[in-house]
């Protein structure tokens, strides 16, 4: 009993000291998951609205007042060379949270909603599926609205365009106290901070509408009382480049736009640039005040040690240099922002040459979380470059665009390299900008048309052609299957209509067409620069992609034209141009279609019989053909051939009933020829008034599927005998049939034939009896 007792008792011992060292292994692990959570840092991701590259303190600026942005610069890793993708804040903050250029997620002012395949892979979503708490504040910039999919604490909001007056920017209260939006954005962010619990890693992004102007205001910029001290007893110097002559040499469409607009509305006096400067400039000092109170909540919740922060602008901005305002052009101005990431972690400062995206931001902070990057993002991660392993990623060329077409934004695309840079308008895309920039890099000096740089020139636009093409996507696949007067091939033909009609087919990725535009040029080389000299529709708002009827310059005989088309999508989403189609005009006559292309069949024989007297061969179908054949003879002779569409007793019929044709023809060989046309008769019915004549290129046809040689001297080879079918314009895969029964399957076969066949003429006719088409045939057909 006691033996029993001690037994027990060992083996209560025994399962204490499992179930010990169980639990310490369980809290172990714990700790280890803890451990490995407080490894992923928190982000806090700010981006402010056309702050442009060197309106930073550490930039060199003497003017602007930005210590907390500076001691960023100072304490993390500083890119020189920022370069937003697209200098515009909607396509920009689009391409920051999907890791996309602008040429792939199609977003802009005027579109429908990011495509929701796209948001899916944005970063907010991926941390959000991945552990982190994500919260966000400021201006969105897109049209999502599903922000619960992306964000656990949020609120979108921007300046409020019913004012025309500061209340655009001062209409948001903290308590009973209305604030400028600068300050209500900057307590959201330390609210959330406060609020936040360290049970998982967070991520924050802080989206402030500061510095852009308030475009609909007479004073166009609002800043914050604590920052109408500085730049008080300041003169703000003229801007770089701002002389006249800078702007007089601008294209005409880029003069007559919005750059120049806006440019009369803040800096064409002097008063009004003082103004605009000073403002720009306090605006982000708001900003910078704000930096520093989230630094410091940092500090006060102990997150300080492991939040990295990441500063951008949205996008570049002009000062009036080349008398511009805005942004959106390719010009450095436009395209370069600022660009810190602190990461507390790496004790180590340097500022970086190498060019760095808006589509790599999403790319690191990926990576600063841990989290694999989707294979379909275009950016690069920079964390390598943070932490000090490298100073630069594999990028020697990168594609800068602008495309949402808007008339008085003139879009544009190009490339950039350390050295050089080519832009071109897409509108007109002889329009175009070459600049050495280390050896100019206020880009004054244009050397595209310098022959010294034909070369430099040829290699950055193909260079520029394949970048569009790597990040096209697929939904923005052309129009196609182009047609002038419902004739897809009318290189082929002449054009008799005045006015033709356009037609084309949407793309399979495409699910309908909002609008249309049409180019019709009178040359190859302006169709290829996008120039419509003979008719540019512009943009037709309709569903309609057949029997458009030209509407441009009057078209004259004996010309040939060269279109395309592009449409948008029922988004509003534009995709791009079509490949180019031409035709050339003959006799303008108004109203009066053209005959359709003619389309040779070469058929070899299916059968071929030697039966001593006669060669026999059958073609496998009947058409209306006739006969192409090799033939060398030694002496001048006569070939005897029969073609027909009826067989008797294995021969053709020679004498066939009803409208069976059948003839018998001599034809002369001789020593100096080897290819030869069959001399088939002409019918008589088929020349009467009202018959459709063939062309005078196309010699005379007859339906048949049987030939007969007699009289030939010495072995004939099968591969010497074509028959040479006619038919109008087809395209045998644009229908299909198959089902389990085989006659319904020849009866389908049968039909397609017939309809094939049976416009031989160029159009559909009864048969080669008559050569008049009837209305009845048409129904038939």
């Amino acid at each position: 009993m006691k033996k029993n007792i001690r037994i027990s008792f060992n083996t209560i011992l025994l399962t204490a000291f499992i179930v010990v060292i169980l639990c310490n292994g369980v809290h172990a692990q714990n700790q280890k998951v803890k451990k490995e959570t407080i490894k992923r840092p928190n982000i806090i991701f700010i981006l402010t609205d056309d702050q442009r590259f060197d309106a930073l303190g550490y930039q060199g600026n003497t003017l602007i007042h930005t210590p907390e942005m500076d001691k960023l610069a100072k304490e993390g890793t500083y890119f020189e060379n920022a370069i937003v993708t697209t200098p515009i804040c909607a396509a920009s903050r689009a391409s920051i949270l999907t890791g996309l250029q602008e040429r792939t997620h199609n977003f802009n002012f005027q579109t429908g909603a990011v495509r929701e395949e796209y948001m899916q892979n944005s970063y907010p979503k991926l941390l959000k599926d991945n552990g982190y708490y994500m919260g966000f504040y400021g201006k969105y910039g897109i049209i999502y609205n599903d922000e619960y999919k992306l964000f656990d604490a949020y609120e979108t909001y921007d300046r409020n365009n019913k004012y025309v007056d500061k209340r655009g920017y001062y209409y948001k209260k903290i308590n009973k106290d209305t604030v400028h939006l600068t300050r209500y954005t900057g307590q959201k962010g330390l609210d959330f901070l406060e609020e936040i619990s360290t049970e998982k890693p967070f991520c924050l992004q802080l989206s402030f509408s500061a510095p852009h102007a308030h475009d609909n205001a007479v004073d166009q910029y609002f800043w914050q009382e604590e920052t109408n001290s500085l730049l008080q007893n300041t003169i703000m110097p003229k801007p770089e480049l701002g002389d006249a002559k800078y702007f007089n040499e601008q294209p005409e469409i880029v003069k007559a736009g919005f750059n120049r607009l806006r440019w009369t509305w803040r800096y064409d006096t002097p008063e009004k640039y003082q103004q605009s400067v000073k403002g720009y400039y306090r605006m982000i000092s708001g900003i910078d005040l704000e930096i520093s109170k989230i630094r410091k909540k940092l500090d006060e919740k102990g997150l300080a040690d492991n939040t990295v922060i990441i500063f951008m602008g949205d996008n570049g901005y002009f000062l009036g240099e080349r008398q511009f305002a805005g942004k959106w052009l390719m010009y450095d101005n436009s395209l370069r922002v600022p660009l810190i990431i602190f990461d507390p972690r790496v004790e180590k400062h340097q500022d970086i040459e190498a060019m760095a995206l808006n589509t790599d931001v999403p790319a690191t902070i990926l990576d600063l979380a841990g989290i694999e990057r989707p294979e379909s993002w275009q950016g690069k991660s920079l964390k390598s470059i943070v932490d000090g392993e490298t100073k630069s990623i594999k990028r020697d060329t990168i594609l800068i665009e602008h495309l949402w077409d808007f008339a008085e934004i003139p879009p544009s695309e190009g490339v950039r390299t350390d050295t050089w840079k080519y832009f071109r308008y897409v509108n007109d895309k002889s329009l175009e900008f070459l600049y050495n920039l280390k050896k100019d890099p206020k880009e004054i000096q244009n050397l595209a048309k310098n022959k010294k740089y034909a070369d430099v020139l040829y290699q950055l636009k193909q260079k520029c052609e394949l970048l569009i093409q790597e990040n096209s996507d697929v939904f923005s696949n052309p129009p196609n299957n182009l047609t002038v007067e419902y004739i897809r091939k009318a290189e082929s033909v002449f054009i008799n209509n005045s006015r033709p009609k356009y037609g084309w087919t949407l793309p399979n990725t495409l699910e309908s067409q909002s609008a249309y535009q049409i180019l019709v040029s009178s040359s190859k080389m302006n169709i290829d620069n996008n120039n419509g000299d003979v008719w540019d529709s512009g943009r037709v708002k309709s569903i309609q992609s057949i029997n458009i009827e030209h509407q441009g310059k009057t078209l004259e005989p004996g010309e040939t034209y060269f279109w395309k088309v592009r449409v948008w999508d029922e988004s509003n989403r534009l995709v791009k141009y079509s490949d180019m189609q031409y035709f050339t005009m003959k006799n303008v006559v108004t109203g009066m279609t053209t005959s359709n292309s003619f389309q040779v069949d070469t058929i070899a024989p299916k059968l071929f019989q030697n039966k001593g007297n006669a060669y026999f061969i059958d073609f496998g179908k009947d058409a209306f053909a006739t006969l192409q054949f090799k033939y060398q003879t030694n002496q001048n002779d006569t070939l005897t051939i029969r073609i027909g569409e009826q067989l008797e007793a294995g021969v053709i019929k020679q004498n066939p009933q009803g409208s069976i044709r059948f003839q018998d023809i001599k034809v002369p060989v001789t020593t100096d020829q080897k290819m030869y046309i069959l001399p088939i008769r002409a019918d008589k019915r088929n020349t009467k008034k009202g018959a459709v004549a063939l062309p005078k290129n196309v010699p005379v046809l007859m339906p048949f599927r049987y030939a007969e040689i007699e009289n030939a001297k010495g072995d004939l080879d099968s591969n010497a005998f074509k028959q040479l079918a006619y038919h109008s314009y087809w395209e045998d895969e644009q229908s299909d049939f198959k089902s389990s029964d085989s006659i319904l399957n020849q009866i389908w076969d049968l039909c397609k034939y017939t309809i094939k066949a049976t416009t031989f003429a160029g159009l559909y006719v009864d048969g080669d009896r008559e050569r008049i088409p009837y209305e009845a045939d048409a129904y038939l057909n």
